[in-house]
């Protein structure tokens, strides 16, 4: 005797799709399922209409959520929100231990800051810079993930099955999981992080004389918001002093 106790995939989204008198639902094709039969009747009640995209909830009894045309943006941001979850269930969320670091240029001891939105979690890019003689020395620290996911490992995998992080008005879907995108990973004040620094040399007219691509191992000193640095590079409130002086470098380049 066999029972179903659970199923590995509770909820399926796809298009609406009639075949005569009877309706099916063709998932997504990242979704990897076959077609699934709903009832006729679960449909008029929904007024539902061949290719409106619905979410099956696959329970004793298979309830349909509508979401409009196929293209509607109700429709299209279910989707993208799907998938995120889709790969959340397919994938593991631990954060997956790293092989042996490459060498390192320590960075730390530069004024470093990042510049997000106010409600952004995975800072992954920040800003340094110093004055040598006329010219500028400009330093793009972006954040080191390949040092901390492993090539095959299951955050990799579940990355390149999204392809990329999605910004929604309400939502953020991370390529990665918030263990990484949020934390080990994210540029957060005052921790070491590992990253890629492309450091440039700018002169007073603006031409760049050299460039040069390193690991590094920075610790950033402010999370700056745009609407900190916009109003800090014009007329205040100015930041504390340090992290001012660095901004006002960043702007000469």
């Amino acid at each position: 005797l066999i029972t179903l106790v659970e199923r590995a995939r509770p909820r399926v989204f796809g298009t609406l799709v009639r075949n005569g008198h009877a309706y099916t639902v063709q998932p997504d094709p990242w979704v990897g399922a076959d077609p699934i039969s709903v009832r006729t009747a679960a449909v008029t009640a929904l007024d539902l209409h061949p290719s409106d995209t619905v979410l099956v909830h696959l329970g004793s009894e298979r309830t349909l959520v509508p979401y409009g045309p196929s293209r509607s943006p109700d429709s299209l941001r279910q989707r993208a929100l799907e998938r995120y979850r889709r790969a959340e269930l397919d994938f593991a969320t631990e954060v997956p231990t790293p092989g042996p670091d490459a060498p390192r240029r320590d960075l730390t001891d530069l004024m470093t800051f990042t510049i997000d939105g106010p409600d952004s979690r995975d800072l992954d890019d920040a800003l340094s810079a110093s004055l040598d003689g006329d010219d500028v020395m400009l330093y793009v620290h972006i954040a080191d993930v390949a040092a901390a996911v492993p090539v095959g490992s299951f955050a990799d995998m579940r990355a390149r099955g999204l392809a990329t992080s999605v910004y929604l008005p309400d939502y953020s879907l991370p390529m990665f999981t918030p263990e990484l995108s949020y934390d080990a990973c994210s540029l957060l004040p005052d921790v070491p992080r590992r990253c890629l620094t492309v450091e440039y040399r700018v002169s007073p007219d603006g031409g760049v004389s050299d460039v040069s691509v390193y690991h590094s191992l920075i610790r950033s000193d402010a999370r700056l918001t745009y609407e900190d640095a916009a109003a800090a590079l014009n007329g205040g409130p100015y930041l504390a002093s340090d992290v001012q002086s660095a901004l006002d470098v960043v702007r000469q380049a």
